[in-house]
């Protein structure tokens, strides 16, 4: 074939669903819930930050010895760039005395 790897990058978070199943030898129901309440939103954030652009997932079709090195198609840090906002406005407030607004810059 004239390919060796697939690359995978989507445009937006997807959907992700899945369903952990931890068996009797570790505790079953007992234990399901709990974990799965930590679990869950980790994996669903994980798997979604890993797929959308520009992050990319490499997916080998043939075996290493056939394709070679595939490490130049996974994305690489080059630098660093530094942003120094000057100001801001119409930040969303947040309720609450001890609360804090987090505020985001999107570069384009």
């Amino acid at each position: 074939p004239g390919f060796g790897a697939l690359l995978v990058s989507l445009a937006r978070q997807p959907q992700i669903k899945f369903s952990l199943d931890f068996g009797p030898a570790l505790g079953g129901r007992f234990t399901e819930k709990p974990v799965a309440n930590f679990l869950d939103p980790f994996i669903r954030d994980t798997l979604a930050t890993m797929l959308v652009w520009p992050n990319r997932v490499v997916l080998p079709l043939l075996p290493r010895d056939v394709t070679g090195n595939l490490d130049d198609l996974g994305l690489h840090s080059v630098g660093v760039l530094e942003v120094e906002v000057l100001s801001a406005s119409q930040l969303p407030k947040k309720g609450g005395a001890f609360s804090t607004v987090d505020p985001q810059v999107q570069l384009w």
